[in-house]
């Protein structure tokens, strides 16, 4: 009771002094007649895509690896191409390749059979981002092989970058049961200092995409001992917060 007969007794003593004074309320019109005041129009923005996203996210759920490429390989690069024989094996071939229609799959979130690599950052940090893979050694079970795997995957959309640009393409030569590649990156905003050095937008916001083509190939070494049979060797793809693998 005693805070609304204060506020009452403000409102009166003010409204008295105004009119002694002459003081303008400030919504009251100009010499043209007008009369005009301000408000403000406010949100808040946080991290995330607004949706519901598949594919794989570490610590960082706004960081997500959304797509990742199957790879199947045989001789001439093409769907109904003709698999490599163990003459091939014994002589060392390089495998092209042809889809993502593998027999075995590995049931990861972002698994692909369309040649797919698909980075989605909805971190609103403008940090950049790095990915990279690592290959096994293709075995059959009974055989195992060492070989070369080179990835290439033009790139088709990544925000703040020209895809056009040469070298723009997710790329990297993996050598089986060797180290992590990073094969793509995104560069991190950087703040301008002057006229000659002027700020950078950060890469890789929002949906950032690419697709394995013809490039990609599995050179396999020379085995004597090769044996007939599936050969599978795992690729695991490493979506990192930063521009650098670490």
């Amino acid at each position: 009771m005693k805070k609304t007969l204060f506020v009452t007794a403000a409102v009166v003593a003010m409204t008295a002094a105004g009119a002694l004074t002459g003081v303008q309320s400030v919504f009251a019109a100009d010499a043209n007649g007008n009369a005009q005041g301000t408000t403000n129009a406010e949100f808040k923005v946080e991290a995330g895509s607004g949706g519901t996203d598949g594919g794989d996210t570490g610590n960082d759920k706004d960081l997500i690896l959304n797509k990742i490429p199957d790879l199947r390989f045989n001789l001439d690069g093409t769907s109904n191409g003709a698999d490599p024989k163990v003459g091939n094996i014994i002589s060392g071939v390089t495998l092209k390749y042809a889809d993502g229609n593998v027999e075995t799959k590995t049931n990861d979130n972002a698994e692909n059979q369309k040649g797919l690599i698909e980075v989605l950052d909805y971190r609103g940090t403008n940090a950049g981002w790095n990915l990279s893979a690592q290959v096994g050694k293709p075995t059959n079970g009974k055989t195992t092989l060492e070989g070369t795997l080179t990835l290439h995957a033009p790139i088709s959309m990544f925000t703040n970058a020209d895809v056009t640009a040469a070298g723009n393409t997710v790329a990297g030569t993996l050598t089986a049961g060797g180290a992590n590649v990073q094969i793509w990156q995104a560069k991190a905003a950087v703040a301008g200092t002057d006229a000659q050095h002027p700020a950078t937008p950060g890469e890789g916001a929002g949906t950032n995409d690419a697709t394995v083509d013809n490039g990609t190939t599995f050179d396999i070494a020379s085995n004597a001992s090769a044996t007939t049979g599936q050969y599978d060797a795992l690729v695991t793809w490493t979506l990192a917060g930063t521009p650098e693998m670490n």
